[in-house]
């Protein structure tokens, strides 16, 4: 880490995180691997999906998680603890 003349860090490091671990994040995926990747069962996922409870795209003839609304809806979110 390197500090600024105003003491302000300049750059951040990884500490130890292996990359190779990380997935990248999906803009739409199947319910069924959104299900897995969430720990839920592939039909609760699709039970989501059929009622909007999850935002969803008509991708051809399959229906796929919008995951950009999903992590969007979240962020939008106030969490209360």
């Amino acid at each position: 880490m390197t500090l600024n003349s105003a003491g302000m860090n300049q750059t951040m490091e990884t500490e130890n995180l292996d990359q190779t671990q990380a997935a990248p994040l999906a803009d739409v995926e199947l319910p069924e691997v959104w299900a897995a990747r969430n720990g839920v069962t592939p039909d609760m996922a699709r039970n989501w999906v059929k009622k909007a409870v999850l935002p969803s795209v008509k991708v051809g003839k399959r229906r796929m998680v919008n995951c950009v609304l999903w992590r969007q809806h979240l962020a939008e979110m106030e969490w209360v603890s």
